[in-house]
């Protein structure tokens, strides 16, 4: 009975081991980032560079120059529609005016939109929706065309009805009861739309999908803006749909999980929420958090996400409230974010992604940039700026307070590079374990180089594409690439000197064969030798 049992056990495990891959790690066609170290063993005279985006030399985009229009454009939602051919883009404007503290302040809100063709030249076409004036030639929303949708409309990539192709969250204000508590109380909840168009919206018909939840908590009678408003128990600040996430399987949000610091930990934060319907929501969980690296007092207002090639992609809102006075400004600037697993999120890029402006140009005090939107070529990430807020309208200089819309753009691969330099340490990453590798460099031609080496991976794939750019000094540059077994034993046939110069984003070859049928599914390493180049990706193609 045992004998019997232990043979097709043995068997069975067996069968486990050699159906996988013999790589720990597997890669198949997503391009290959190195935002982090999860590929990369060392680093020999090489460095990290982080990149920034560029805005565009004619900013502002979109800007007032209707007469509907007031002095301030402010954010809604844009994304690329794959049917349509089109960038589309939700915002409101108002008229602003000095308030009793004479800051300014908004009122006579619009909601507005605009579409382009290619994300530069923005066109308000004439809808029809709402009389202004006495016509109704305007790119103007009524308010069935707009249900309170501030956290992004989104297309749904698994909705088979047309009708539903375009969906929303809607965040609005209700009376309920709230956990613990026997009382009803103002607090908010959230609606989900339907639309064919994206301008006329169906209410899901078990609305609102999302309640005030959770298990009861203590009311915090010492705060004083519990004294002031009331306990909400079900707080969400600002709120950006991701829509469905491809890498978790689900459709999730991210939002500002303490509304304005109303909560036990005082700051703002950034939480995410999930549903696998849309309809069943769990409570939102917070994933980023200030760290000891911040500045004293900063915050997280939002954050807009985007997948890629296996990551999260995200522009991160940093909030410096300052003392809100002229010496000490309010500030509001995007941070470039990322994760494998949209949970643990990476922050090591403190810089601002996207640089507040000159003072007082129309973006020099806030920008809140949206999710990344990936077109062609490039990224394009669409920001609302300001020059004004909680200022005073005599402190923001000539132009007066403004807002309005621009955009700035980075290559899809371009968010970091590895290229020739020195790191902090003087020599590189795991380059003292390395020190012998570098040495044998010295022998075999490739003095000069600095080296990028792998961790040990198999792959599914035919070619090696790797994307690259020049280096910033005069002079060509070029790429070099070896491919060598997981005990670092170099690989017949793919050695430095049998491997092609590459000066351009394109397929490594050796000897000009670029074909890797023989070494697909084996476990290796990639050795990449720069000189003045910038190594952004690499991936294997299926053809």
């Amino acid at each position: 009975m045992r004998g019997r049992f232990f043979l097709p056990l043995f068997a069975w495990l067996g069968t486990v081991a050699l159906a996988g891959p013999p790589g720990l790690i597997h890669i198949g066609p997503q391009k290959q980032m190195f935002l982090d170290d999860y590929l990369v063993e060392g680093l020999v005279d090489a460095r990290r560079v982080f990149h920034t985006a560029r805005k565009h030399e004619e900013n502002p985009v979109i800007r007032q120059d209707r007469p509907w229009e007031g002095q301030s454009l402010h954010y809604g939602t844009v994304f690329y529609d794959e049917v349509r051919q089109r960038f589309r883009m939700w915002y409101t404007s108002s008229v602003l005016y000095a308030d009793e503290d004479g800051k300014p302040n908004g009122k006579d809100r619009k909601v507005l939109y605009a579409e382009s063709r290619d994300g530069y030249r923005w066109e308000k076409p004439s809808l029809g929706f709402v009389e202004f004036q006495g016509s109704r030639d305007n790119n103007i929303l009524a308010p069935a065309n707009w249900p309170s949708i501030k956290g992004g409309i989104f297309v749904d990539p698994r909705e088979p009805d047309p009708s539903r192709r375009y969906k929303a969250l809607a965040q609005v204000a209700a009376e309920g009861a709230v956990p613990g508590q026997s009382e009803v109380k103002k607090t908010r909840v959230w609606n989900l739309y339907y639309s064919a168009d994206a301008f006329n919206w169906v209410p899901h018909p078990d609305n609102p999908v999302i309640r005030p939840s959770g298990p009861a908590k203590v009311h915090p009678e010492g705060e004083p803006w519990a004294r002031r408003r009331g306990y909400q128990s079900y707080l969400w600040g600002p709120t950006a749909t991701v829509g469905w996430d491809p890498i978790r399987q689900v459709y999730a949000m991210h939002m500002e999980n303490c509304q304005h610091k109303r909560c036990g930990l005082r700051m703002r934060l950034i939480g995410r929420a999930e549903s696998r319907d849309l309809i069943h929501w769990s409570d939102p969980q917070t994933i980023i958090v200030p760290d000891d690296q911040d500045p004293a007092g900063l915050h997280f207002y939002s954050m807009w996400a985007t997948t890629h090639e296996g990551l999260y992609l995200g522009m991160l809102w940093n909030y410096r409230p300052g003392r809100r006075t002229p010496e000490d400004p309010l500030y509001i600037w995007p941070q470039f974010v990322f994760s494998r697993d949209g949970i643990h999120w990476d922050r090591r890029y403190r810089e601002p992604f996207i640089r507040l402006g000159e003072e007082p140009a129309w973006d020099s005090v806030t920008i809140y940039a949206q999710q990344p939107i990936l077109h062609g070529d490039r990224f394009f990430i669409y920001y609302h700026g300001t020059n004004f807020r909680d200022r005073l309208f005599r402190e923001v200089g000539g132009p007066g307070p403004m807002g309005a819309m621009g955009v700035a753009t980075i290559p899809k691969d371009g968010f970091v590079s590895l290229e020739p330099g020195a790191t902090e340490e003087g020599t590189g990453y795991n380059a003292k374990a390395l020190g012998s590798i570098r040495d044998s460099a010295r022998t075999d031609g490739a003095e000069g180089y600095a080296q990028v080496i792998t961790r040990a991976f198999s792959f599914s794939g035919k070619r090696l594409e790797v994307s690259m750019a020049k280096g910033s000094k005069s002079g060509p540059g070029e790429i070099r690439v070896e491919i060598l077994a997981g005990d670092h034993f170099r690989v017949r046939g793919h050695t430095f000197q049998e491997s092609d110069p590459l000066t351009r984003t394109g397929t490594a070859a050796w000897n000009n064969r670029s074909e890797l049928s023989g070494l697909e599914g084996q476990v290796v390493k990639l050795k990449f030798y720069l000189k003045n180049s910038r190594l952004f990706a690499f991936r294997f193609l299926e053809e």
